[in-house]
């Protein structure tokens, strides 16, 4: 037990770990810690010691501790971090020595006040730390607290800051220093904290090149013998002179006009290359043409029969998934080039609308993608191509008449109604939604409710919850505002936003907004007690 001895008080300080821990704020008594470190029923042991075993009990059998005795060490909080997992409320310190050992400290549930102080830089002792076997190696070992009372908060030491080293992406480092032990820099930039070697002028001249001297000195006489022409030309005038043509005329025109017979012949030969495979190109676009056909009953074909496999399927029940998943996707991608006719003779619009109700989700989505697909395809403007009515205008050779463009505008006319009966029942619907769910985060010291998190609370490290909450829509009984507000979970605010009445009156309305109505030419909507509207019934 003479290993106790490490861990004693000392001048303005603490020493623990084999290290002078400088205390700057006295969070105990100086006598209570003075007396918890004296009691002989307790034995602190270096976190090296604890971090270098695989469980508690290895830990106390390789310091020779007998059951009466307590087992505790003494760390420095270096980091922090609060989340909630599955509904619990769990706080994460990793501790340091402020050598090379480090543990992570894990709580769960809600802190006390007098922990909740904790930070970085806070110098704790942990009695009985709750070592486990690692079954997943990390970087870091883990102890669990499961009594508050087992933390200690000594005080904050003094002297921690970041490193003062810059990293190989030109960042600042991010680790902790202990500056009465470490100095400004962590164990990757020692060197950057020493200083350069020189080198030495008697060196440098060693290894510079001699011109350079001369390019300094040229009135040095003792360079004379070395370079004695250039420093004879350094005084003399620069004067430009004409070089001289170094061919004749004649002979550089010759030259160039066998280079230009030379390019005409090159791009002549290239002309006919590409000639030839605009001949070949053009060959095989007659090809294809003639192939467009085939491609396209091939294309009907392939569409009846996975729209027959589909109906089979579908008919045995809820087995047969897999095969009804795949013939579905697969069906969307042969759409294009298919016929009216061909989609009306598979019926597969039937199978669509059976399939909507299917227990399986992903079957019942991909159904009413494929019903939204052919809706899409028939609408498009070469659907009445394959209608009956042109054709048979077409086979008897006659202009339509004005009954014929009556009957026609009358079907449009019918056809708009229905879709803006559907759309009418939609708003309907929609006006009906108060609320909806939506994920919000509730701080615990604000005693807020929001959708995202202000920037505050992350800063002061507040203790958050997610949840699904209701989001309802109100708007303000002041006929002169008539503002338009959400609230989460029943919160509403004390005041209006917009006119800051001081006693607010709101009523529930619809999330969505009311759309406007979409009216035909001279049409005149139905007054009754729920307000104007259209008949349900388009043919009325």
């Amino acid at each position: 037990m003479s290993n106790k001895s490490v861990t004693r008080l000392y001048k303005n300080g603490i020493i623990a770990n084999d290290i002078h821990l400088i205390i700057k704020n006295w969070t105990i008594d100086y006598k209570d810690i003075s007396m918890i470190l004296s009691d002989d029923t307790t034995f602190f042991a270096s976190l090296k010691s604890v971090v270098n075993t695989k469980d508690i009990q290895q830990c106390r059998k390789l310091l020779g501790l007998a059951n009466n005795i307590d087992l505790a060490m003494i760390c420095v909080i270096v980091m922090s971090n609060t989340f909630v997992n599955n509904d619990d409320l769990v706080t994460n310190w990793v501790a340091s020595d402020m050598q090379e050992s480090s543990i992570r400290i894990s709580v769960r549930g809600k802190l006390p006040p007098e922990l909740k102080a904790i930070n970085t830089g806070t110098i704790c002792a942990i009695l009985n730390p709750d070592i486990k076997e690692q079954m997943v190696k990390t970087d870091l070992k883990c102890i669990n607290i499961r009594q508050m009372d087992d933390i200690l908060i000594i005080g904050e030491l003094d002297g921690l800051q970041f490193c003062k080293g810059i990293t190989s992406k030109g960042t600042a480092c991010r680790n902790f220093v202990y500056t009465h032990n470490q100095g400004d820099f962590c164990k990757f930039h020692v060197k950057s904290g020493t200083k350069t070697k020189k080198v030495s002028s008697a060196v440098k001249t060693n290894v510079e090149h001699p011109n350079t001297k001369v390019g300094s000195t040229l009135t040095d006489d003792r360079y004379i013998h070395i370079y004695p022409t250039s420093i004879k030309k350094v005084n003399t005038p620069f004067t430009f002179t004409d070089s001289g043509y170094l061919n004749k005329p004649k002979e550089t025109i010759n030259k160039l006009g066998d280079l230009n017979i030379l390019v005409q012949k090159v791009i002549s030969e290239r002309n006919n290359d590409v000639n030839k495979d605009t001949r070949s190109l053009s060959n095989n676009e007659t090809k294809a043409r003639s192939s467009g056909n085939i491609t396209k009953s091939a294309r009907s074909k392939e569409f009846e029969r996975l729209a027959q496999m589909i109906h089979e399927h579908s008919l045995k029940g809820t087995k047969e998934y897999k095969q009804i998943l795949g013939s579905l996707q697969l069906i969307v991608r042969r759409l294009d080039g298919v016929s009216s006719d061909v989609i009306e003779r598979c019926e597969i619009m039937k199978s669509c609308n059976r399939l909507l109700d299917h227990p399986i989700e992903s079957i019942a989505i991909s159904s009413l993608k494929l019903r939204r697909a052919i809706r899409k395809h028939l609408k498009t403007p070469n659907k009445n191509l394959t209608t009956h009515r042109f054709t048979g205008s077409v086979c008897s050779g006659h202009k339509p008449t004005q009954t014929d463009t009556k009957d026609e505008e009358g079907m449009k006319i019918k056809d708009r109604l229905k879709e803006l009966e559907k759309m009418d029942i939609a708003e309907e619907y929609k006006q009906t939604i108060k609320f909806i769910e939506v994920l919000a985060y509730y701080c615990e010291e604000c005693d807020r409710w929001a959708e995202h998190i202000n920037p505050y609370c992350k800063q002061e490290n507040h203790t958050f919850i997610r949840k699904k909450v209701k989001k309802e829509s109100h708007f303000c009984m002041n006929e002169k505002c008539r503002y338009k507000y959400y609230s989460l979970n029943g919160q509403n605010p004390t005041l209006c936003p917009k006119c800051k009445e001081s006693t607010i009156i709101s009523e529930k309305t619809s999330f969505y907004n009311p759309r406007p109505d979409y009216l035909l030419p001279n049409e005149i909507l139905l007054d009754c007690e729920i307000g104007a509207h259209r008949p349900r019934d388009a043919n009325s």
